[in-house]
């Protein structure tokens, strides 16, 4: 899967260059983990075909301010405060004209726009987790990118079998990438 990371915030310095290159290393094992252990509801539908979607979706990543996911939070989840991350699904199923396109004739092609989906992380934010959990901005920033890309496929924690299958799985990928608890 392509990435598209965009810095839209001043107050903290950031390398794009290198959050890109982490970034597309943890959507890496990211996508892995899914191929490995593909949860079934994820591909219970017809028209989700991960092959495809990992090798011509594109996923977006804003790094912005705690102002710019408040706004952005209250606007689509009623709650009128920061958050760190928000993840918002576009489009999982493939698109009908990728459907019978070959792949190795696709990738890279002009027509080939899907949008996967798009996160937001508010750099502040991890920046003031990072401290209170007592890590670095970088594993937080790297915990927040694999929380949200989850989030885009379906993964959820609103009941405890969920959050579990969920929580392990983010757990597995961040270890296997470096960015173990208290690293």
């Amino acid at each position: 899967m392509r990435l598209e990371l965009h810095n839209r915030q001043r107050k903290i310095k950031v390398s794009t260059g290198e959050w890109q290159k982490t970034f597309e290393a943890l959507l890496a094992q990211v996508q892995d983990d899914l191929v490995k252990n593909t949860p079934q509801w994820l591909t219970a539908e017809d028209d989700i075909d991960l092959t495809r979607l990992f090798a011509l979706g594109t996923m977006s990543c804003q790094l912005i301010s705690d102002k710019s996911i408040a706004q952005i939070n209250r606007q689509w989840r009623d709650k009128n405060r920061p958050t760190d991350v928000l993840s918002f699904p576009i489009q999982l199923s493939v698109p009908f004209h990728l459907k019978d396109l070959p792949l190795d004739s696709a990738i890279g092609s002009i027509d080939c726009d899907w949008q996967v989906g798009e996160l937001f992380i508010s750099v502040q934010k991890a920046l003031e987790q990072s401290i209170e959990y007592g890590h670095s901005i970088e594993r937080e920033m790297a915990f927040l990118f694999v929380h949200g890309c989850l989030h885009v496929m379906g993964f959820d924690h609103i009941d405890a079998d969920d959050e579990k299958e969920m929580m392990g799985r983010q757990k597995r990928i961040l270890d296997r990438a470096g960015f173990a608890r208290n690293c």
